[in-house]
């Protein structure tokens, strides 16, 4: 029993270690290695899944250091994938406007390559003729 609850302790703090982790990356524009990111996000949330399902609450009474360390566990949980969502918002607005900015310019190359395949036209009008 004390090991199911030693265990479901150490999975929510690995769980919001990887959001911190998570977080971290995504302020830093880290975005290289996000396929991993899905997959061990993954692997720690079936851990505290599993967790929690052996967990009983009814075993714990409600003013113990267990139901505290496990309530302030879920809370910080929840505030990481707030922050996680907001960090994810900043990071998909730079990379929109990264690309608004390369359009831009793939169409002003455009325009320059179009005007100069026109043919040759003088670069300048002389009156001496």
């Amino acid at each position: 029993m004390e090991n199911q609850q030693h265990e479901l302790c150490q999975a929510m703090e690995e769980f919001v270690a990887m959001q911190q982790e998570q977080v971290a990356l995504l302020q830093a524009a880290r975005l290289k290695t996000l396929p991993g990111w899905v997959d061990r996000r993954q692997q720690v949330f079936n851990r505290l899944r599993q967790c929690l399902e052996h967990f009983d609450p009814q075993s714990v009474a409600a003013d113990s250091d267990l139901a505290r360390m496990v309530q302030e566990g879920m809370q910080a949980i929840m505030l990481g994938e707030k922050t996680l969502a907001v960090q994810a918002e900043c990071q998909r607005n730079r990379v929109q406007k990264k690309m608004q900015t390369m359009r831009k310019g793939k169409t002003v190359l455009r325009t320059y390559s179009s005007s100069a395949s026109a043919g040759c036209s003088p670069k300048f009008l002389s009156s001496r003729m």
